[in-house]
């Protein structure tokens, strides 16, 4: 969750040519190309070129407004009065106690104060630069919008993007704030926004454009539990969740957009070798299967059956770990896999294929590792 602006320079000048006129010929200019913006501070929001081509020296009064935007005006700066030379030179070199700054915001005077920078977010600068000349010449003003790029992310931890939520569980949500400027983290308050995700919907739309079911601001804490008298989350739906931060009424960031289901878990099927065999006809979606050492599985013969082919594989993958053919005897048959030999990966999705007179059975499983397996 980076915050990013668009730097665009507006200088206005109430004469023709861009510059004030002193005398045919002689001019001052103003010059924001020198401002810092990757580390916008009182001394970078200084770095202002005044440009003196009147051949003799001026006294000059330099005063600006900050700006951010979502929150107005923050900022005020006014010089005494200065003594600018023929030649070019940067406001930053004079003393810093020629300058006044008044700080009309508390929030962004506090992030100022903690971390010497000025928070991330859109700025625009208008400044006025007064020529004390006799008689007084005319102002030349200038307005630039400046870039402050953000250190700050949001890491959401639990529900994991992607998880699955059992109906009628009330979830435990957690994330992080990371920061290079830990006083601020120590001083955050969060938003958290929750809502339903239509099947066609990306994380990012279902949480913009869908209502929220939940919007709790004001948390202190990087944790909260869904609330009791909240809507109960529906199973068989999907559902997103992001978090904003906020230092006071400055915002900083806003994390990833996750997401969760909510499904019944089925019940898990651990098939040891002590265990009876499952019936491949029956147990397709009926549990969740997990098999170490052998595969083991029921099967009935059809009229005029001699025999079932079988094939392994990873999930998602087409190469074939394991062939075989399989002689059968009327009735019920029993069929046992060695895979304890095929370094198969612990807790890896598998699919085993039996191809018969029946038709194609498909067995979804994990496999465990036994050497694993406390």
């Amino acid at each position: 969750m980076t915050n990013h602006i668009i730097l665009r320079i507006f200088l206005i000048f109430f004469l023709t040519s861009g510059a004030l006129k002193i005398a045919e010929g002689q001019s001052v200019t103003v010059s924001f190309e020198r401002i810092r913006e990757l580390q916008l501070d009182e001394k970078s929001v200084l770095d202002v070129s005044l440009n003196n081509r009147t051949g003799q020296r001026i006294m000059v009064v330099y005063k600006a407004t900050v700006n951010l935007m979502g929150l107005g005006k923050v900022l005020d700066i006014q010089s005494v009065p200065m003594e600018l030379g023929p030649g070019s030179r940067l406001l930053s070199t004079y003393a810093r106690s020629n300058f006044n700054f008044t700080y009309t915001n508390p929030d962004f005077r506090a992030i100022k104060d903690i971390t010497g920078n000025f928070p991330a977010g859109n700025y625009e600068l208008c400044a006025e630069l007064e020529i004390m000349t006799d008689p007084p010449s005319a102002p030349v003003f200038g307005c630039r919008e400046l870039y402050k790029p953000s250190n700050f992310n949001l890491l959401l931890l639990t529900p994991e993007d992607g998880s699955v939520i059992e109906p009628e569980f009330r979830p435990h949500f957690s994330w992080s704030a990371v920061s290079t400027e830990a006083g601020i983290v120590r001083r955050l308050s969060y938003v958290f926004k929750l809502s339903e995700k239509l099947s066609h919907q990306r994380n990012e739309e279902a949480i913009k454009r869908n209502p929220h079911l939940v919007n709790q601001n004001g948390l202190d804490n990087p944790m909260f539990l869904y609330p009791s008298n909240a809507r109960i989350l529906e199973e068989d739906k999907s559902y997103v969740w992001q978090i904003d931060a906020y230092f006071g009424r400055i915002y900083l960031g806003s994390s990833e957009v996750w997401s969760f289901n909510v499904e019944q878990e089925k019940p898990v099927l651990l098939i040891t070798p002590t265990t009876s065999y499952i019936n491949i006809a029956t147990a397709l979606g009926q549990a969740e299967l997990y098999f170490y050492e052998s595969i083991k599985f029921g099967y009935n013969v059809s009229a005029q059956e001699r025999t079932i082919k079988y094939s392994l594989f990873r999930d998602g993958d087409d190469e074939v770990l394991l062939q075989d053919t399989v002689a059968l005897r009327p009735g019920e048959n029993r069929v046992d896999i060695s895979i304890r030999d095929l370094s198969l990966k612990h807790l890896g999705d598998y699919i085993l294929e039996v191809e018969g007179n029946a038709g194609l059975h498909r067995l979804t499983f994990k496999y465990l590792n036994p050497n694993r397996i406390k």
